[in-house]
């Protein structure tokens, strides 16, 4: 969004940010809110399966505004991350931020080890690898595509149950964290190849030992069988159902997770006031407090 603070500041990936979140608590009414952050040195696992995950990555910018260097934009990120972290606070988010650990693989040992297994969640992320967590008590909003993804949602619009979205990914591999996939494979072909993946929980080894009974029929099978090395490990690389994460690191998340939420209206009505977004007062300050009475009620 093309917004600067009052230092003339590109902002807009905190407006942008804000903005989604004084909707979602408005639309969903939760009682707790927890945003995830990758944590330094997050990627180090995953690289130590593939060298080359997520390298050559740009830094996200606010693309309305030129800054004069990549290391202008890169500094204009970090410091629009922790300008955020501190509005998100006052709003009374928990948010969880462990070395060494990505933010999806705190979201998913979140989903699977920590929540109650009675309550509802909502995962809030456009990155379709998240799909995998879709289950009968937690859904999947993408909030550029603003659609709720259910697990019969992901059957119809996918072919796929959730848990075998995964086997999909990993053959189309993934261009955004560097992840060769299988050429000439996408999601509809998988599903074509690989109809089981829509009808019952699956495994690889399920999917090559079908590719090698029908390679007669099909060149892609063959393919298949050929980048078998590869599609074990970005199943390894993409995987959510294990997340890749230390007990140490496991505690952490468990022990951030769980801290009692902090309110402070006066600390961001100042925060509100000294990045000249009063635009956005009454709606906010109307969902979070909303919120606050829910987190206080529990």
């Amino acid at each position: 969004m093309p917004t600067m603070d009052r230092d003339g500041n590109p902002i807009g990936g905190l407006v942008g940010f804000v903005r989604t979140m004084k909707n979602l608590m408005s639309d969903n009414a939760p009682d707790r809110v927890v945003v995830c952050w990758d944590g330094e040195g997050g990627s180090r696992r995953r690289r130590g399966i593939f060298a080359e995950y997520k390298q050559g990555r740009k830094v996200r910018t606010n693309r309305a505004y030129d800054l004069e260097s990549p290391n202008d934009q890169a500094d204009n990120f970090q410091d629009q991350v922790q300008k955020l972290k501190r509005v998100l606070r006052c709003m009374g988010t928990v948010q969880v931020e462990c070395q060494e650990v990505e933010a999806d693989d705190a979201i998913a040992y979140l989903c699977s080890h920590v929540l109650p297994a009675e309550d509802e969640s909502i995962v809030v992320s456009s990155d379709r690898d998240l799909l995998q967590l879709v289950s009968p008590k937690t859904v999947v909003y993408s909030p550029s595509k603003k659609v709720y993804w259910t697990s019969t949602e992901v059957k119809e619009k996918t072919g796929v149950l959730p848990e075998n979205y995964v086997f999909v990914k990993a053959m189309m591999g993934d261009g955004s964290d560097n992840i060769p996939g299988v050429g000439g494979i996408g999601e509809k072909t998988a599903v074509k190849l690989f109809p089981f993946l829509g009808e019952k929980p699956s495994s690889l080894s399920e999917i090559l030992q079908h590719a090698e009974a029908n390679q007669g029929t099909s060149a892609k099978y063959k393919s298949v069988l050929a980048s078998q090395d590869r599609l074990a490990e970005n199943v390894k690389l993409m995987q959510l159902s294990a997340p890749i994460i230390s007990a140490q690191a496991a505690r952490t998340v468990r022990e951030s997770s769980s801290i009692r939420p902090h309110f402070s209206s006066t600390d961001l009505r100042l925060d509100i006031a000294r990045l000249g977004l009063e635009g956005l007062d009454s709606d906010l300050f109307g969902a979070v407090s909303a919120y606050r009475r829910r987190v206080e009620a529990t």
